[in-house]
């Protein structure tokens, strides 16, 4: 919000004195128009290295209508508002121009202190004077992490050689 002073001048003539009003002090607010972002419920469990693909819509509340071009933030909840403030930034897109995104991310355990690795999904907008800032519903998801190959337990059988067997003979087992 601004506050403007607001006041007239008349600088006069050779006929009329010069004359001044009051200064009065206006405030001038801005109005914004209030938004939903709509995330579309990501799988429940992923694999980690795999690619998911965030979807979802970004509309003004008013009318229903799409907001093009505008960034989507996609965060792992850590803490706080759901407001990316302290909050893992797992990847960013922008809205088409009927307000859908489509956000494809490479995935990956972003709180590897848990066991299993249990990530908390949410889509934000920022907001600017225009359109106000939203977030979307979360969702958790766990990642699968992939442990290094272990080796496969394996049996050698050798069938029994034939017998007897001559000096200089050839012998296939």
């Amino acid at each position: 919000d601004d506050v403007m002073d607001t006041y007239a001048y008349y600088f006069g003539t050779d006929e009329f004195e010069a004359s001044g009003s009051y200064l009065y002090y206006v405030e001038v607010t801005k109005s914004s128009t209030s938004t939903i972002l709509q995330l579309d419920e990501p799988p429940s469990q992923v694999n980690e290295g795999d690619t998911v693909t965030f979807t979802g819509r970004l509309t003004r509340t008013d009318t229903g209508e799409g907001l093009s071009g505008w960034i989507i933030y996609i965060y792992d909840y850590d803490s706080g508002s759901f407001d990316g403030r302290g909050d893992d930034l797992l990847i960013t897109g922008t809205t088409d121009s009927d307000g859908y995104f489509s956000i494809n991310w490479d995935v990956i355990c972003t709180d590897s202190h848990q066991t299993p690795c249990q990530i908390e999904i949410y889509a934000y907008f920022t907001g600017t004077d225009e359109f106000e800032l939203s977030a979307s519903d979360w969702y958790p998801v766990e990642v699968i992490i992939q442990t290094e190959s272990t080796s496969i337990e394996t049996t050698l059988a050798l069938d029994t050689p034939p017998s007897p067997v001559n000096e200089g003979d050839t012998v296939t087992f």
